[in-house]
């Protein structure tokens, strides 16, 4: 899942592989926690903020669409 997020990423991002891994993680939490009755609009926040958030650190808008 990571190789198929990081090809959503700029390439030439330094951090892409790094933020690739750590939103595959999330999104297959996200998957878990949907298995498990977790209302879906929480876990789309939830997503959501991750996202926000490697994009605050970094600077860049670097991974909009992910969710759409």
């Amino acid at each position: 899942m990571a190789a198929a997020i990081r090809k959503l990423l700029p390439s030439s991002s330094r951090t892409a592989n790094a933020d690739a891994r750590a939103l595959a993680l999330a999104v297959d939490g996200a998957i878990v926690g949907a298995q498990f009755g977790e209302p879906v609009d929480e876990i789309l926040k939830s997503l959501s903020r991750l996202i926000a958030g490697i994009e605050a650190i970094t600077g860049t808008p670097k991974v909009k669409g992910l969710l759409k």
